[in-house]
């Protein structure tokens, strides 16, 4: 509605049955909201959206974690702590 872009966290179907998991990522929600940080994300909303629990969040620029260690392999400590 906003006309803005943003990123969405989306439990797996195939986990939402599991015991605790809707709980633990509301959770989740919960513990952002109450930090405000650099270095963690701002949640703007929790919706659901057939039937699953959504996060949504601004879209950050940069590269994924999975495509820097692809890249690069493990990070140095030094970056870690950064």
């Amino acid at each position: 509605a906003l006309a803005r872009p943003v990123a969405v966290k989306v439990i797996r179907p195939a986990l939402l049955a599991a015991a605790g998991v809707v709980e633990r990522f509301l959770a989740e929600a919960r513990a952002a909201a109450k930090v405000e940080h650099d270095g963690i994300v701002v949640v703007h909303a929790v919706e659901v959206h057939a039937g699953r629990p959504c996060l949504v969040m601004p879209l950050l620029k940069g590269q994924t974690l999975e495509a820097r260690l692809a890249a690069g392999g493990p990070l140095p400590p030094a970056e870690v702590l950064r």
